[in-house]
């Protein structure tokens, strides 16, 4: 706890000194009487005792495990836990820098009896990610003002916004590994396929028994095989992909390798093998691979790419808009060492190149980009020439609040659309909405 002199008084005292001073140099008696206003004043301010500290501060909060965009409600109850009245009691909140306050305030000013007690709510919208809040400082002061007490409580408590994917749907491409994804070919697995005639060296576990003893016949039942699948994620962190909604908003590049852990976290949970690749800037791939190890694996690869400064073009405003050679400005280039790089063309396509070796001939793709240029075209075109099955998860970074704004989300709806008339099936996921529901709105939609 901290006492401070708020001076609120002082202001009595000096002019009491000053009118005494001249009342004495003029020898003039009223003015000299005068100075007993001020000290009257100063002798108030003094006379009363500090402000005591003596409070009990609680904060609650409606959920800790919200979905992205939740409003969460926030109660904070103080209480006065001395024997005096409490006149001016302040109590300033310690909401995280990350969680924006959209109803009420963090900010309260009451006055308290003993044993009385107090409350104030406020609002903050949720957002992905874990967020702390901070301790909440309290304020009082004596009744006249004149001395102030201030001091912190601390509050620990946790915001933990993370939307549980369940799947992700897939293309048919498997390898041979015991995963989730049904397959039209039968042998083990637990849903039922088809009956055929009997070999000998099928396991006497899959004879239809009560077939044979109707009609004195062996045949094997045969069921569904899960298997896994090979999948690449791979994250557009371009410089022409950091656009954002609003300035406190996280941008296309944040999103998208957002959405990308929590892709490869699922995928991973269900037994498929995992790679990531970023697209842009600093190039970098990691095998696919499965297990816990892999899954830390992708989240520092995915934390050093936040960490990175991606480079500016130096034409940013160009590359932004035509998305074409102008788009790789500013971006480092592999080594003539570099698995024999191919010189750089004009359209960048030696970069695809570079993507595609690394990539094993019976992998999927999931491509997350925000899709603001038209720069992953030609990457989706030869990843899909090369036999490679491609989902897009496209984060939506624009919005309708300027004639610009709504000129590129129809620049983006177009681009969209013309990914699905390739073929192609999109995943569009609004940082509004839980990843997990932007999933099952796109699989509705592909099964229609």
């Amino acid at each position: 706890m901290t006492i401070e002199d708020t001076g609120r008084w002082n202001v009595g005292l000096t002019a009491a000194l000053v009118t005494g001073a001249l009342g004495l140099f003029t020898r003039n008696t009223t003015l000299f009487l005068a100075a007993a206003i001020g000290l009257s004043y100063a002798a108030y301010g003094y006379a009363t005792r500090p402000p005591s500290l003596d409070v009990g501060l609680e904060r609650s909060l409606s959920t800790t495990s919200p979905m992205p965009g939740e409003d969460i409600e926030v109660t904070v109850t103080v209480r006065n836990e001395s024997d005096s009245p409490m006149a001016d009691v302040r109590v300033v909140d310690g909401v995280p820098d990350t969680l924006g306050v959209q109803k009420g305030a963090p900010r309260y000013l009451t006055s308290l009896l003993p044993g009385e007690e107090d409350e104030f709510t406020y609002t903050v919208t949720a957002r992905r990610g874990v967020h702390e809040f901070q301790h909440a400082t309290v304020v009082t002061r004596n009744v006249s003002g004149a001395t102030k007490a201030h001091t912190t409580i601390d509050l620990p408590e946790r915001v933990s916004c993370r939307a549980g994917i369940d799947g992700v749907p897939l293309g048919d491409r498997t390898i041979s590994y015991t995963g989730r994804i049904e397959t039209d070919t039968g042998g083990e697995g637990i849903e039922f396929y088809s009956v055929r005639k009997y070999q000998r060296s099928d396991p006497m576990s899959r004879i239809d028994w009560k077939r044979f003893a109707r009609t004195g016949e062996l045949r094997t039942v045969e069921f569904r095989q899960s298997r896994a699948a090979s999948i690449v994620v791979v994250v557009d962190t371009r410089y022409e992909s950091r656009i954002s909604r609003r300035p406190e908003e996280p941008d296309g590049v944040e999103l998208s390798m957002y959405a990308a852990g929590r892709l490869c976290g699922s995928l991973l949970k269900d037994g498929n093998r995992v790679g990531l690749a970023r697209y842009g800037g600093t190039f970098d791939y990691l095998e696919p691979g499965t297990g816990d190890e892999q899954a830390v694996r992708i989240r520092q690869n995915l934390s050093l790419a936040a960490s990175t400064t991606i480079p500016v073009a130096d034409d940013a405003d160009d590359a932004a808009n035509d998305g074409g050679a102008d788009s790789w400005q500013g971006e480092p280039e592999p080594s003539e060492s570099d698995d024999a790089a191919p010189t750089p063309t004009a359209d960048g396509g030696w970069r695809v190149d570079w993507l595609r070796r690394r990539i094993p001939n019976e992998a999927q793709v999931v491509f997350v980009t925000p899709m603001m240029d038209n720069g992953p075209f030609e990457t989706l075109r030869r990843l899909r020439a090369a036999g490679h099955e491609v989902r897009v998860v496209s984060p939506d970074v624009t919005s309708d609040e300027t004639s610009g704004a709504k000129l590129e989300r129809i620049k983006r709806d177009t681009r969209l659309r013309t990914l699905r008339g390739r073929k192609t099936k999109v995943i569009e996921w609004s940082p509004d909405q839980p990843l997990f529901a932007a999933i099952e709105v796109a699989m509705r939609r592909w099964s229609s």
